[in-house]
Parts: structure tokens; sequence; C-alpha cells
């Protein structure tokens, strides 16, 4: 820890990026993880170069967010440290203590509106978003940036190249690593704050998805792409437990109701208060009105309290006749998101071993292939399936009762009631 000008009190990770980097490099780029503390560490820094007189330029993903860090950030440390200050909210421009510095706050959703003046200090914060943007940083950002010899470019923010953001980011921090001249690059996580109790980071640690985990929290670039789903993360079950919440079915159905152009599947569940156990997968190309049949079925075995089935392509229709024709619990899904972040935001329980696979079952290689290949495999139906059904179970597990073995099939108007 370090004391600097107004006793701004920074960490070594904060000092480091804003005052001891500056040696190292004209163009500085900091990958790190969530709550490192570089937007407070940054109010600290300008208020300083505020008072040198230099000219500076803040650079954040929305305006919503500039004026939340000037009323939790920038006021308290500018009014402890008994600055006078000026502020307009329509330019949004500050000045502190009459000296010449001026600091300009601008939003990367408008990068044209960011052209035209030259600064000392351009900082981007959320470089992970908003660096995704070649005219931001070509058109706007590096132009002003050469109207004065000591000019200096502070790039801060966690990767987001998971999530196909940033690409810009991370091939300007590839140029550091490679030593190009005038750039630096340093990655810091999340556990960079001394400010921050080690227990709640662990907490915040395992409610990211473990493949987010090293981008997230050690502020590491992750490629799309790659296993999602370990297999070990599953566990293993002989035989299935005899109380249980509820059986639910998840559907994906093939794109187009008279084509069979992928298959449709159907993963049947079991649900207890603190696991759900895979009980059997149905897979296979089928034309109406066979899915419809199969549909049937499916649920005169397993008698579901729910049948889950995603509400597009060839899904709509089977809704549409298990609706009008059966009394079955139909529930239509509106998937949100792609199946890459659906399965995503799934992997925490899977992870935490509340996940069940049979030792053995005739389509249990095919399944497993297929989750661990995922998204790099041919099919995807499987996968699809089962982050259905765990998101819904995981969102609805408090609305239904426990039932045994002998109230296995749930009426519709039971589910209805919750």
């Amino acid at each position: 820890m370090g004391e600097i000008n107004a006793n701004f009190v920074y960490s070594e990770a904060q000092h480091h990026i804003f005052h001891e980097s500056q040696a190292l490099g004209r163009f500085r780029f900091f990958p790190k993880g969530r709550r490192l503390g570089a937007t407070r560490g940054a109010a600290f820094a300008f208020i300083e170069w505020l008072l040198e007189g230099k000219q500076c330029l803040w650079v954040d993903t929305v305006n919503g967010n500039i004026d939340r860090y000037l009323d939790r950030y920038f006021l308290p440390a500018i009014k402890g440290a008994g600055l006078d200050y000026y502020w307009n909210s329509q330019k949004r421009l500050l000045k502190v203590s009459n000296t010449k510095g001026i600091l300009d706050f601008r939003s990367a959703d408008r990068p044209e509106n960011i052209e035209g003046f030259g600064y000392h200090v351009i900082f981007l914060n959320e470089a992970g978003i908003i660096l995704d943007d070649p005219y931001l940083y070509q058109n706007a950002v590096l132009p002003m940036l050469i109207d004065f010899p000591d000019s200096q470019l502070i790039a801060a923010g966690t990767p987001k190249l998971l999530h196909s953001r940033g690409r810009l980011f991370y091939e300007l921090c590839q140029k550091a690593e490679r030593g190009e001249p005038g750039y630096y690059m340093r990655r810091f996580s999340t556990y960079d704050n001394p400010f921050l109790d080690p227990d709640q980071i662990k907490a915040l640690t395992a409610e990211i998805p473990p493949n987010e985990r090293k981008q997230e929290i050690f502020g590491k670039f992750i490629e799309e792409g790659g296993n999602l789903v370990q297999l070990w993360w599953f566990r293993r079950y002989r035989a299935a437990p005899t109380d249980f919440v509820r059986i639910v079915q998840s559907w994906d159905t093939g794109n187009k109701p008279k084509e069979m152009n992928c298959p449709s599947v159907c993963t049947t569940w079991m649900e207890t208060l603190s696991a759900r156990y895979l009980l059997d997968v149905f897979r296979g190309w089928l034309k109406y009105p066979d899915l419809k049949r199969t549909a049937i079925s499916l649920a005169d075995k397993w008698s579901p309290a729910a049948v889950l089935i995603e509400d597009k392509g060839s899904g709509q229709s089977l809704i549409q006749e298990l609706q009008d024709a059966t009394s079955l619990p139909v529930i239509p899904i509106e998937p949100h998101g792609d199946k890459i972040a659906r399965m995503n935001a799934e992997t925490t329980q899977i992870e935490a071993g509340n996940v069940f696979l049979p030792d053995h079952a005739p389509w249990l290689p095919d399944y497993e292939t297929e989750i661990s290949s995922f998204p790099n495999g041919t099919y995807s139906d499987q996968v699809d399936s089962t982050s259905q059904a765990l998101k819904w179970m995981r969102e609805q597990s408090a609305r239904f009762h426990i039932i045994t073995s002998g109230e296995r099939r749930a009426s519709t108007e039971a589910y209805n009631n919750g």
C-alpha cells in the first residue's frame, strides 16, 4: 500500500496501473478480474492529474456508468480532500481547484462524439467491452494522443473474449506481450484487491460458471469454444431415489416439422430436493406424426409432472397438438440467448455434484460424447434438452412438493397450483 498526493490510498495494483507503469509504456493494457478496484483507483489518479493541470479523457461503456462513478468515487474523494470542483453534467466535464486540468467523460456507444481534442491521459474503462470497435480505437482514440509527447493510454477491464467481445483488447495485449515498443501489459486477478475478503472472492467464484472463472476472476483471455462441461463433474447412481419432487421431460425437436434435418431429443429427469437424476434419453430423426406419438408414449412411460418443449420450429407444432389432443402438462419454453450461454449457466450445478448420470444405460455413451464435446461436436440437441431441463428445475424447485413413488403421476392442476 502507498500514500500519494491528497492522501489517496492505493492498492499495489491500482498504484501500478496508474502511476508506477508510466515508465514502462505509453500504451498500457491491464486485463483483470472482477472487483479489482481499477475504477476507484482511476478516480484517485485523475483527480491528481487534474491538480497537475493535465487534459484528460475517460471513456466508458454508457453514460449511466459515468454518473455512478462520479457520485461514488470522484465526489467523495474530492470532498474528502477538501478540494473545490466544477462539474458540468451536460458537457460531462470535471475540473478541480481552478487548475487548467480538464477531465472529459465520453460514452463508447457514440465514438464519433469522442473525437476532436488532444489529451495527456486517456483511460478506457471496461476495455473488455469497448475495445471491440476498431473505429473507436483507430479513428477516435489514437489521433487524440499526438498533441502531447508524454501522452498515455490506459485500458483496463475484464476480458470478454468468451462472449465474442473485446477482440481488439486481446490483440493489443498480444502486441504488448510480444514486446512491441511503447506497449505494456500486466494481468491482475480479483485476489489482487487487498480490500476484499478472500472468502468473499471464493463465494463469488462459486457463483461463476467454471469455464468463465479464468476470465472473470483471473483476467485471462478465454477463446469461445472448448469443452464447457467435464464428465467427471457428474456423479453416478445405480438406483434412483424412491422419494422425489417430480419427473420432468425436456424436448428439443428437429427444426422443421416435416423434415428430418436433425434429431429430436427428449431427456427424462427425476428431481429431488438436492439433486437431478437423468433417467432416460430418447434421440431419433422423426417426422410427424411419429414425433407426436413418441412424445405421448414417453409421457405414458414416465408420468412426468412437466413436459418442457422448446417453443420454436417443430416444437411449436408439437406443443399445439399435445395441448389440443392430450391432458399432458405441456410447458412451452422460449429459449433466451445462444445455446452456449444456456448450457454455461447450468455448469455450476453440474460441477457442484448435483447432477447424476446412471452407471449403465444403452444411451449413455452417446450422451456423454455429445456433452463432453460441446460446443465443438456435430450435434447439440442432447445438450439443449439438458440445459433446458436443468434451468427449469433450478428456477421452479421451490414451487412443488415432495411426492413418493406411489404418487408419480402428477396432475396438471397440481402443477399449475404449485
